[in-house]
């Protein structure tokens, strides 16, 4: 972690801010693609979810698109 920090310092970019979160992932099965949910709390920001789903390739877009907004419309 010191290193990714010194290489980062190296490009230019400095430290602005410090953020304590602690994450939970969970797998779910939505028109026969599975989708990976990270679920995020956040010190003073609240609860987060991020939702992934792997395409094949371009073709496949779509359908991986398809169905991160399906399970996101089930969550709510």
């Amino acid at each position: 972690l010191d290193q990714l920090a010194t290489l980062f310092e190296r490009l230019g970019f400095r430290r602005v801010a410090e953020v304590r979160k602690t994450r939970r992932h969970a797998e779910f099965s939505v028109e026969g693609r599975t989708l990976l949910v990270g679920l995020d709390r956040v010190e003073g920001l609240g609860d987060f979810a991020e939702v992934e789903a792997m395409a094949s390739g371009a073709a496949d877009l779509p359908a991986a698109q398809a169905a991160v907004r399906a399970l996101a419309d089930r969550l709510g």
